[in-house]
């Protein structure tokens, strides 16, 4: 039986004014784990490369970081059924 994950994102930075604010998040898979058990590592964007290091050092191989715009993405234009 599969498992699922669910990450629930909270924006980290707030757009102010008409400046396009952007926050980033650091996922990451631990050595040998599948693909989809990526864990969200941190939300702070200025914590990124450090938590980086941190989880290289802490047994994940696979690193990935996201920018969140604040727009709701559209899940349902990205699945063909």
């Amino acid at each position: 039986m599969a498992r699922v994950v669910l990450v629930k994102l909270t924006m980290t930075e707030i757009h102010n004014n008409e400046d396009e604010t952007m926050s980033k998040a650091l996922f990451a898979v631990r050595i040998g784990a599948e693909d989809w058990q990526e864990e969200l590592i941190t939300e702070n964007s200025e914590q990124i490369d450090s938590a980086s290091a941190w989880a290289r050092a802490n047994g994940f191989d696979r690193l990935r970081v996201i920018t969140v715009d604040g727009e709701i993405p559209n899940f349902a234009g990205t699945v063909t059924i």
